[in-house]
């Protein structure tokens, strides 16, 4: 009898340990596919959201926005503690004693995400910001029961934790924050492994010193980017710079909490459960030929282009006096005569390269390929394409790539992706333009797809109306790389020629706006910008080439 009841007493211990292995067996799988020798310790997620307030006006979204984004997380991501403070629950005193109770609970090798959304306040007078509980008053000289930043980073500090990553979308939030927009070239396995051993405690807020809209572009743009993200591991940085490029009312934030022992490289990590790993095989690979780009020889041999427009060069007026959206102020250029493809790169078009090159063929986010543009391709990849499509048809490469170093010979009779003066002379209709800048006007749903009209996605190509030179989707549908490197002061008042951009940089300028940004974006000015490692499902680009 003794003996059976001792072994009842095991399975029913074993029983209870289930979760407690299964979060063992993950973290070693972790630490074992990360690569690193330290373990990976329990992933802790708190969310903090308040709609309701006894004195402050009600908010609607905070709430909604919290659930939707711990809904993803439980989805598609590692996790072992999931903590929710909502609504009355937000007290200045319960969220003290949360952060308390993590200094004692949050172990060493354990990673914390923290995220709030509620009210928040700066005062002026002492220049420190503010959390607004539930409870909290509305006399900015007694401020009863308000939480203020200094605070939070004291609890902090005192955390054990190796990783923590504290997310705020709340008004005058920035002053929590180092600003630290330094980002390494290339995010690869060892960048992830390198600063997975190294102390973090990162900051990424919905704006700077400022005010907030209730209903947030942030809190949508960040659900959407952990629902989207492929890549087996996320950090702050990669959040960041796929955040900031399409929200327009504020100011997005990324650096390093003061005083709270940062350490230079390290970072929080999010880890998901199943990478997307998906090779296409030829057999699945659609015939859209009719989209192909089509050359016919000739005896001089030349090729006439029935997919690409000749866009006669001339002198225009480069950027806009009516700045906005990091558009470039107003200055004369003058291009020479090139070809421009009329649609952007197409999936089948890109499918022939990856299976020639050996390359894995880009998700397409079940959106189907069908006469829709490739996404899902970093700067890299577009260089890539246009010297294996310049071996195609025996014409010389414009590029020379050694590794990440990539440099263009413009004399070259091979394809290339535009410079930037030559991306927005062809948008405007080149010397056939007659100065329309696809702004937002009334409907502007005829110049592109955008995220009033595309329901969320990529269209197939050439189903807007097309500009004066017959190139279509120059606005919208997706973002299209140029060649040039991203700066924000190399244009002067003095007329150029050909120019193409500094010789130097970290990021690659994109061009156009997309299905997911606004209608603001459809304006040929607009200048965007990301890491040319970087790949999203609102990437693309088109060729060009000299005549």
């Amino acid at each position: 009898m003794k003996q059976k009841i001792m072994f009842f007493i095991f399975i029913i211990s074993c029983f209870f340990h289930i979760p407690f292995l299964q979060a063992q067996s993950d973290a070693l799988l972790l630490s074992q596919q990360l690569g690193v020798s330290n373990p990976v310790g329990k992933l802790w997620f708190v969310f903090i959201a308040i709609n309701q307030y006894r004195e402050w006006p009600n908010l609607r979204y905070p709430v909604s926005d919290a659930k939707s984004i711990e809904d993803i997380i439980k989805k598609r991501y590692y996790y072992d503690e999931i903590v929710r403070i909502y609504d009355q629950e937000a007290t200045k005193r319960y969220i003290a004693k949360l952060f308390l109770d993590l200094q004692e609970k949050v172990n060493t090798h354990d990673s914390l995400l923290i995220y709030y959304a509620g009210h928040g306040w700066l005062d002026k007078n002492s220049n420190t910001g503010f959390w607004i509980p539930f409870d909290a008053g509305l006399d900015n000289i007694d401020q009863r029961n308000w939480l203020p930043n200094s605070q939070i980073r004291g609890y902090i500090s005192k955390m054990k934790s190796m990783h923590i990553c504290l997310i705020i979308d709340a008004c005058f939030s920035g002053d929590v924050l180092e600003i630290d927009r330094g980002k390494p070239e290339n995010i690869t396995i060892e960048y992830f492994r390198k600063s997975y051993k190294r102390t973090s405690r990162q900051v990424l807020t919905s704006g700077a010193i400022e005010s907030v809209p209730d209903r947030s572009e942030f809190a949508l743009l960040l659900s959407q980017t952990l629902e989207k993200n492929i890549s087996p591991y996320m950090d702050p940085l990669m959040l960041f710079e796929q955040i900031r490029l399409g929200i327009h009312q504020t100011t997005p934030l990324l650096g390093n909490l003061k005083f709270t022992g940062h350490q230079n490289g390290a970072s929080f990590l999010l880890f998901l459960k199943e990478p997307v790993k998906h090779v296409v095989r030829e057999e699945e690979i659609p015939d859209y030929s009719q989209n192909d780009v089509v050359f016919t020889k000739t005896d001089k041999n030349q090729e006439a282009f029935h997919n690409m427009a000749f866009v006669t060069g001339g002198s225009y007026k480069m950027g806009t006096n009516d700045r906005a959206n990091d558009e470039w102020p107003a200055h004369e250029v003058v291009i020479s005569d090139f070809y421009m493809g009329k649609y952007e790169v197409t999936f089948h078009e890109y499918i022939k390269f990856c299976s020639a090159a050996g390359k894995i063929i880009p998700k397409d986010n079940g959106w189907e390929r069908d006469k829709k543009p490739v996404i899902y391709v970093s700067w890299y990849d577009a260089v890539e394409y246009c010297n294996w499509l310049s071996h195609q048809y025996s014409l010389t490469p414009c590029y020379t790539i050694n590794g990440k170093e990539v440099s263009c010979d413009f004399n070259a009779n091979g394809y290339r992706l535009p410079t930037e003066a030559e991306w927005e002379y062809a948008a405007g209709g080149g010397n056939k333009g007659r100065g329309y800048t696809y702004a937002a006007h009334n409907d502007p749903s005829w110049a592109g797809w955008y995220n009033q009209n595309s329901g969320g996605q990529t269209h197939p190509i050439g189903t807007r109306r097309q500009n004066e030179l017959g190139l279509f989707d120059m606005s919208g549908n997706v973002w299209e790389w140029c060649w040039d490197y991203y700066s924000d002061n190399y244009y002067k008042s003095s007329s150029v020629t050909d120019p193409s951009g500094p010789e130097s940089g970290k990021k690659r300028v994109l061009r156009g706006g997309s299905w997911y940004n606004g209608s603001n974006y459809l304006r040929i000015t607009v200048r965007g910008y990301a890491n040319p490692g970087a790949k999203d499902d609102y990437f693309g680009f088109r060729v060009v080439r000299r005549k």
